[in-house]
């Protein structure tokens, strides 16, 4: 038998003939059409579900205030401020804008950047200081506890800058650190090592202004932890109002950035006559800045603050699911109330046709005789 015959053999087959002509019957009616475009995209959506959404769909799950507009909706407002993440290395996949060692004995602190491999692996950047016995450090006296900088000479730090083109301060800033810290000689064996160094965070305005928002406390682990911050108005006027106009067109900052900057440094716990040895180093594996405005996501934020979205997405499974389940459910019940009807005949089908009917009347009937 050649290719042929088996070609036309399989397309001359019964089932092959009728799908075909089922088709072209359905095709005729446009709704039919319609519908099964909406199933493929609702199977489509269930399907592509995790790949569609970036927050956990749960209704409990705060990722922004109430009752955002979507993000889409900005075009109308173009300086207002959309909700997300302003840094963009975010994981630190890629070395940080700029590195600094602050003052004269820069010999005592190093920094590392090392990038991960694989999902297994991640990137993390290093802040060390090692110190030796009667070393020196600068210490400022009499220390200024108004200063937002460290107490001491010689610190280091990295930084991350991002840029801010609107004219208004976000409503609300949210700041995250995960980091952890390795201690060796009298920094972990000291009952006071924890209080001779402090980890910072700050924002540093394009004028160069400082705003500490961030310092650490012991005590400290070898695990990452993440730290939050949630900045309150002043930090976030300290931050980004050198960046926004005034009524008369000023701005204070001579450009639209501002750094986000991570640091290690001595702090005056740290007795030089003691004799002090040893390293603390600091591992930053993330750090986030999330700017909070009026707006939020493809579909804004519900009631509770979650994403719309998300649910959206999320709730279309959970339709295609009940959809199915109670399309086999009644299928299957109504081929075998069908099959026992026309076994058995006479009373039995009688009863099960007005059950039938009763059934279809629900919840009709009931609420026919209430509007009535």
């Amino acid at each position: 038998m050649t290719d042929d015959n088996k070609d036309s053999n399989w397309r001359d087959s019964n089932w092959y003939v009728s799908l075909r002509e089922f088709w072209k019957e359905f095709a005729r009616h446009k709704m039919g059409v319609l519908g099964l475009v909406v199933l493929l995209l609702y199977f489509g959506v269930a399907i592509a579900a995790p790949a569609l959404v970036a927050y956990d769909p749960s209704p409990s799950n705060k990722v922004a205030p109430s009752f955002l507009a979507p993000a889409w909706m900005q075009v109308f407002d173009p300086e207002g401020v959309v909700t997300g993440e302003v840094v963009d290395n975010i994981n630190l996949d890629n070395p940080p804008d700029g590195i600094v060692e602050v003052g004269n004995r820069s010999e005592q602190f190093s920094s590392v950047h090392y990038q991960g491999s694989g999902e297994e692996e991640f990137s993390y950047m290093s802040l060390t200081w090692t110190h030796e016995s009667n070393e020196s450090l600068g210490f400022i006296l009499p220390p200024d506890p108004r200063s937002d900088i460290p107490n001491v000479e010689d610190y280091i730090y990295f930084y991350e800058t991002i840029e801010w083109d609107k004219e208004k301060l976000p409503s609300d800033v949210n700041m995250s650190i995960t980091y952890n810290v390795e201690r060796t000689g009298d920094f972990l064996s000291e009952s006071s090592g924890g209080l001779m160094f402090k980890v910072y965070m700050w924002l540093i305005d394009s004028s160069g202004n400082w705003r500490r928002v961030y310092e650490s406390y012991p005590p400290y682990s070898d695990s990452y932890q993440e730290r939050r911050v949630d900045l309150s108005y002043f930090d976030v006027a300290a931050g980004w109002g050198g960046m926004v106009e005034n009524e008369t067109g000023y701005q204070e900052d001579p450009d639209d950035t501002l750094k986000i900057a991570i640091g290690l440094a001595p702090t005056a716990q740290m007795r030089r006559n003691l004799g002090y040895e040893g390293s603390v180093t600091v591992n930053v594996r993330k750090m986030s800045a999330v700017a909070y405005g009026a707006y939020f996501g493809l579909l804004g934020t519900t009631d509770k603050g979650a994403d719309a979205w998300s649910q959206l997405v999320y709730g279309s499974r959970i339709s295609l699911t009940i959809g199915i389940l109670a399309t086999a459910l009644s299928t299957g019940v109504g081929v075998i109330v069908g099959m026992s009807a026309g076994y058995f005949g006479g009373k039995i089908d009688e009863a099960l046709m007005r059950i039938v009917d009763f059934l279809l009347v629900i919840p009709g009937l009931p609420l026919m005789m209430v509007l009535a």
